[in-house]
């Protein structure tokens, strides 16, 4: 699944920085327990997500080229924010 827009504002080295990209998200089914005589929930989960095209901007400039830590930093601020983006259904 590819949610589009994926954003998130973080900080780093007391700066305020905004991401975007795209997320590629790979589920599991995940067994979540019994509902009654052999029936069980089971809920679709995030297994992994792989952002791309990842833009990191400040209030008044776009970063074109971020460095390794602050890369990596949006990486995981947006990997988290597409998670809970797809928990919420979005």
């Amino acid at each position: 699944m590819i949610i589009e827009d994926v954003s998130v504002d973080f900080e780093f080295n007391g700066k305020k920085y905004t991401a975007y990209g795209n997320a590629e998200i790979d589920t599991i089914t995940e067994d979540i327990g019994p509902v009654g005589y052999r029936e069980h929930y089971y809920a679709e989960v995030v297994n992994n997500v792989i952002m791309s095209k990842i833009e990191i901007s400040t209030d008044t400039e776009d970063i074109k080229n971020p460095d390794k830590d602050l890369l990596e930093k949006a990486d995981d601020a947006l990997c988290c924010q597409a998670e809970e983006d797809f928990d919420a259904g979005r």
